[in-house]
């Protein structure tokens, strides 16, 4: 656990020999930035925790590897977008945070993978409308 420091960026590379790590809580940090390919290493990773920092943009491709991961935590950050195809390769994910940001739309189909989804969190950001079909497939969708 890393949380409470006052972290503003991280090494590329930081987590790349640590193959078995299963849980990232960079919370309550200062972060501004991820380098790209923070996780590519990380298969086994099942929760990432980067809530409360001051991140803008996540990295293109950030979850591409994290095939196991079933919850990520980005509350009280500064994101004004995802990046498209952010969630694609996360089926089992089913819990999403992104409450408290700046987020005024989200990409087209980026929760289209998520038939595992039941709790998302989207309070407190800019969004003024949302696609149509934006949770067709997530029919496990609980709490929103």
């Amino acid at each position: 656990f890393l949380y409470h420091n006052n972290l503003r960026s991280l090494p590329a590379g930081i987590f790349d020999r640590n193959k078995d790590l299963m849980k990232v809580h960079l919370g309550y940090n200062n972060l501004e930035t991820l380098p790209t390919g923070i996780f590519d290493r990380n298969e086994n990773l099942l929760q990432i925790l980067l809530n409360n920092n001051h991140l803008t943009t996540l990295p293109v491709g950030m979850l591409k590897n994290s095939k196991l991961l079933n919850g990520i935590d980005l509350r009280n950050n500064q994101l004004i977008t995802l990046p498209a195809g952010l969630f694609d390769e996360n089926e089992k994910l089913n819990i999403i945070v992104l409450e408290s940001n700046q987020l005024a739309l989200l990409p087209d189909g980026i929760f289209h993978n998520l038939k595992a989804l039941s709790a998302l969190y989207l309070s407190n950001n800019r969004l003024s409308s949302l696609p149509a079909e934006v949770f067709d497939n997530n029919t496990e969708l609980q709490y929103l």
